[in-house]
């Protein structure tokens, strides 16, 4: 049963990356920071630009809980 903390914070970090992009989405529309089409582009209304920002924050998070419950439950 040493595992079962792992699923936990994977299922955390799904719920804060849905719930941090939802929220820099909304602040990148509020601010109107878009990606405007062009000929080039592969959509045709204008898109908000950076709203992996969250993913990465909760990914590092994850991972450096991950590792140190990693390192804890090594000690058991």
């Amino acid at each position: 049963m040493w595992w079962l903390p792992f699923p936990v914070f994977a299922l955390g970090a799904l719920g804060a990356a849905w719930a941090g992009t939802g929220a820099v989405l909304r602040l990148l529309e509020r601010r109107a920071i878009l990606d405007h089409p062009n000929q080039r582009s592969s959509h045709q209304t204008p898109t908000p630009r950076g709203a992996g920002l969250a993913l990465i924050a909760v990914v590092l998070v994850a991972w450096c809980a991950a590792a140190t419950l990693a390192g804890t439950l090594a000690l058991y």
